[in-house]
């Protein structure tokens, strides 16, 4: 435990997890703060229903009580370090720490409102969990007092991120432009259609955008084709039907718009997935 100001940090654990292409975990919610560090690989993560496509050099943070579920990519799966702290609010009601609790409500405010967002690790905290692990590993005279600093350190660089970015971010969620509208308006028509073909054509037509500008759009914000997001968010539906469901193989292939079962099994292989038996059987 230790203070910025007024405000109090109360660590309560730091925790890794090691690549594994089948780690998941569904929906669930802290009363704490969560950092996640991503040192390497991919995953997605779904924060209160919005996604967000995570890789390594990034962070996120998830706040009290916000619902959230991580999933790998199983052809890259991501690594992840995990520290879980609280903001204690002030208890002195003296003149000089009330004054000072405004500093409190506006680091709370950030911590709050920066989901669902994804940061860079522009300060290298994987790094700096690495050290700490180092000294948890092979505890020598000293190893605590290294940590703590270490920890301190790993919470200047997340206050300092936050403060560079938050209002750009609160302004931007609340704020859309106009090509993340057309984004939005793109993914919740794949999402609802996705069961059919869907082709350029048909979304340009009904977007009043050329294929190519459709494609510039979608390789920007997600770094793939109409075609591949399609496709991605396919296999997102079908792992989720045969994780949460008891509908056949081939029922869900239809239903996620596969044209049979065989080719379901032929796209899950080019795409690094394990078969959907076993993704079955493995829920």
């Amino acid at each position: 435990m230790f203070r910025f100001g007024d405000l109090t940090v109360n660590i309560l654990n730091v925790t890794r997890v090691f690549p594994s292409d089948d780690w998941y975990v569904g929906e669930h919610s802290h009363t704490c703060y969560e950092l996640h560090v991503i040192p390497g690989g991919e995953g997605f993560v779904n924060i209160e229903g919005h996604d967000l496509h995570v890789r390594g050099g990034q962070f996120y943070i998830t706040a009290p009580y916000v619902k959230h579920t991580q999933r790998v990519l199983e052809s890259n799966p991501m690594s992840e370090y995990c520290l879980r702290w609280e903001l204690l609010a002030p208890t002195d009601d003296s003149p000089g720490i009330q004054e000072e609790s405004d500093e409190y409500r506006i680091l709370k405010k950030y911590f709050s409102r920066c989901y669902p967002n994804a940061f860079e690790d522009a300060y290298r905290m994987d790094k700096k969990f690495e050290r700490i692990f180092a000294e948890l590993d092979r505890p020598r005279a000293g190893s605590r007092l290294r940590v703590k600093a270490i920890l301190i350190d790993i919470m200047v660089d997340v206050l300092q991120s936050i403060h560079s970015y938050g209002e750009e971010i609160i302004l931007r969620n609340q704020k859309q432009t106009e090509e993340e509208r057309r984004l939005n308006r793109i993914m919740e028509f794949i999402q609802k259609e996705h069961h059919r073909p869907i082709t350029a054509e048909e979304v340009s037509r009904l977007f009043f955008l050329c294929p190519r500008q459709i494609n510039r759009l979608l390789r920007k914000r997600w770094n793939c084709t109409l075609g591949e997001l399609v496709t991605r968010h396919r296999l997102e539906e079908a792992i989720s039907l045969l994780q949460q469901s008891a509908m056949t193989v081939e029922e869900i292939a239809l239903r996620c718009g596969f044209t049979s079962r065989y080719y379901m099994y032929e796209v899950f292989r080019k795409h690094g997935y394990s078969t959907p038996g076993n993704i079955r059987r493995a829920k």
